[in-house]
C-alpha cells in the first residue's frame, strides 16, 4: 500500500514539473515577434512620410525643418527597437537588420545634406524675391534701362531654373550674368552671387534625392517584413502544438487525480471489510472459546453419565455457537459404525442412533 501511494505521488509530481515547464516556457520564452512586426511597419511608415516632406520641402510647400528633424527622430528609435528585438529572436537573421539601420543612416546624412544645401537656395530664393519685389515696386535711378531689362530676365529665367534646374536653363542665365557683371555694384554683385548659389545648389538638391530614391530601403523594409511574418507563422504553429501539449498534459493530471481518489476509496472500502471480516472471526472464535469454557463447566459440575449430562452440553454447544442443532457421536472400535449419543434439534433431543461409516479410498 506505501509503494502504491509512493507511486501516486511521484506521478503527480512529474506532472506538475512538466505543466511548470510549459508554463514557464510559455512566459518566459515568447519571441517578441509582434512586437518586431509593428516596429517595421512603423519604420515603413516613417520612410514614407520621409519621403513625401523632402518632396514637399523641393517644391517649397514647407519651410522648416522641424517634421524632417521629428520624423529622422523617430526613425532612429524604431531602428534601435529593431535592433533589441532581433537579438532576442535566435532564428532571425540580423544582418538584414544590420543592414536596414545602416541606410536609415546613410538617409540621415543626405537629408542633412539636403537641408544645408536647401536652407542656401532658400535663402538665395528670398533675397531673389525681395529683388524682384523692389524691381517692379519702384525704378532705380542708378540703373539703365539694359540692366533692369537684364535683371528682370534674369529674375524670370532664375525661377524657371528653381522649378527645372536643366543645363539648357543654366546656359540661359550665364549670359546675363555676364553682362550684370560689368562693373556691378554692391547689390548687383549679391544679386549675381545668388544666382551662382542656386546654379550650384538645386542640382545638388536632385542630386540627393536621387541618391535618397536609389537606396531602395522600402524593398529591404519589406523582405525583413516578410521574413518575421513566415517566423510568426511557424510560432504560432509552434504554440499551437503547446497548447495541445499543455491541454492533454492537464486533462491527464486531472483524470490521474481522479483515478488516485478512486483507487484509494476502494482500498478504504477493503480495510474497512477486511477489518470488519476481522472482527466476524474475532467474535467466532470468541464464542468458541466461550462454548468450550461452558461445556468444561458443565462437565465438571455434571459428573454422571447419564443423558442428562449429554442434553447440558448439547444446549449449551447449541447456545454458545448460536446454532438450532448439534449432535455427539462416537465411532465404534471397527470404524465401521457409528453411534450418535446426543442428537438435539431445535430442543427436540433423541439419542441412540447407528449409522455406518464410507470407507475413504486413499
Amino acid at each position: 500500500m506505501n509503494r502504491g501511494f509512493s507511486n501516486y505521488w511521484l506521478g503527480i509530481a512529474l506532472l506538475i514539473s512538466i505543466i511548470s515547464f510549459f508554463f514557464y516556457k510559455s512566459i518566459f520564452s515568447d519571441l517578441p515577434l509582434n512586437d518586431t512586426l509593428n516596429t517595421i511597419e512603423e519604420i515603413q511608415s516613417l520612410q514614407v512620410k520621409l519621403h513625401r516632406d523632402l518632396l514637399r520641402y523641393r517644391s517649397n510647400q514647407i519651410q522648416q525643418y522641424d517634421t524632417l528633424n521629428t520624423t529622422l527622430l523617430s526613425l532612429g528609435e524604431s531602428a534601435s527597437q529593431l535592433n533589441d528585438h532581433s537579438m532576442a529572436i535566435n532564428k532571425f537573421d540580423r544582418s538584414t537588420v544590420i543592414q536596414l539601420e545602416k541606410l536609415i543612416g546613410d538617409e540621415t546624412q543626405l537629408v542633412e545634406d539636403f537641408k544645408t544645401h536647401h536652407s542656401i537656395v532658400q535663402n538665395s530664393l528670398l533675397y531673389i524675391f525681395n529683388v524682384s519685389t523692389e524691381l517692379y515696386s519702384t525704378k532705380p535711378k542708378t540703373k539703365s534701362k539694359k540692366q533692369l531689362r537684364t535683371t528682370a530676365e534674369l529674375l524670370t529665367i532664375l525661377l524657371e531654373y528653381n522649378e527645372n534646374p536643366t543645363q539648357n536653363t543654366a546656359n540661359k542665365i550665364y549670359p546675363l550674368i555676364d553682362a550684370l557683371n560689368n562693373k556691378p555694384d554692391a547689390n548687383t554683385n549679391a544679386l549675381i552671387n545668388h544666382a551662382l548659389m542656386i546654379i550650384e545648389r538645386l542640382p545638388e538638391i536632385d542630386e540627393v534625392l536621387a541618391h535618397f530614391n536609389s537606396l531602395d530601403l522600402e524593398n529591404q523594409i519589406i523582405l525583413l517584413k516578410q521574413t518575421v511574418r513566415k517566423l510568426k507563422i511557424e510560432d504560432d504553429k509552434s504554440s499551437l502544438i503547446f497548447n495541445i501539449l499543455l491541454f492533454m498534459s492537464t486533462l491527464y493530471l486531472i483524470f490521474y487525480i481522479i483515478y488516485i481518489f478512486i483507487n484509494l476509496k476502494k482500498g478504504q472500502e477493503e480495510i474497512a471489510n477486511s477489518n470488519s471480516r476481522l472482527n466476524d472471526e474475532i467474535a467466532r472464535r470468541t464464542k468458541t472459546e466461550k462454548a468450550l469454557f461452558q461445556l468444561v463447566d458443565i462437565d465438571k459440575n455434571i459428573s454422571n453419565n447419564s443423558e442428562d449430562r449429554i442434553l447440558y452440553l448439547l444446549n449449551a454447544l447449541c447456545t454458545a455457537l448460536d446454532v438450532e442443532y448439534a449432535y455427539i457421536s462416537r465411532v465404534n472400535p471397527s470404524r465401521l459404525t457409528a453411534e450418535i449419543i446426543g442428537f438435539l434439534d431445535h430442543g427436540m433431543y433423541s439419542s441412540q442412533i447407528l449409522y455406518k461409516l464410507k470407507k475413504h479410498i486413499m
